[in-house]
């Protein structure tokens, strides 16, 4: 049976610039037999444009979970933290309230270092403030930490590369895989 999940976000969802069809969400559905991973993302968007697409976005029934990926943007038009973690907040709650199971993508370091310390600061309060409320996937390993692997990894130092997207994917796929058995089997 297929399991389907709803996956909003910003370019990093969509698979900017190659498209939906080349992002990690793609690697996952063609590697996994019965996950589908519907991409609802958006270019540009911020936590709280991505909340509003969450809310009028009609769901196929048999949507029953929903992965959230944003934060970069918000930090790149210097969005204060509270009022990220807030709009995250918010997409949890409204999640919830619908009984969907709610997975939140920590967002990825970058190849722009001066960043990093802002990204590093909001990946610790997403955990710290959501981790009993949601599932936290953490990708960050498929894409690496040192500078050198940042560098190589990106394509404009913010987008992965094409075949950083598949190591995402590849990555993701036993993550979210375990995550929809861990919550069958409860």
């Amino acid at each position: 049976m297929k399991r389907y999940i709803a996956c909003f976000g910003d370019s990093l969802i969509y698979g900017f610039p190659f498209g939906k069809e080349h992002s990690w969400l793609a690697k996952v559905n063609l590697l996994a037999q019965d996950v589908i991973l519907l991409n609802y993302g958006e270019c540009g968007t911020t936590c709280d444009d991505i909340l509003e697409t969450m809310k009028y976005t009609v769901l196929p029934e048999k949507v029953h979970r929903i992965i959230f990926l944003g934060g970069t943007n918000d930090l790149l038009q210097n969005r204060p933290l509270r009022v990220i973690l807030s709009d995250v907040e918010k997409a949890i709650t409204w999640a919830t309230d619908l009984h969907y199971d709610f997975g939140l993508v920590l967002p990825w370091l970058i190849a722009e270092n001066n960043i990093n310390e802002k990204v590093s600061n909001l990946r610790k309060q997403l955990v710290r403030q959501f981790g009993n409320n949601c599932h936290i996937f953490d990708f960050q390993a498929a894409i690496g930490l040192t500078q050198q692997e940042l560098s190589f990894n990106y394509w404009d130092g913010l987008h992965p590369t094409a075949h950083t997207y598949e190591k995402i994917g590849e990555y993701a796929k036993p993550l979210i895989e375990k995550w929809l058995d861990d919550r069958r089997n409860s």
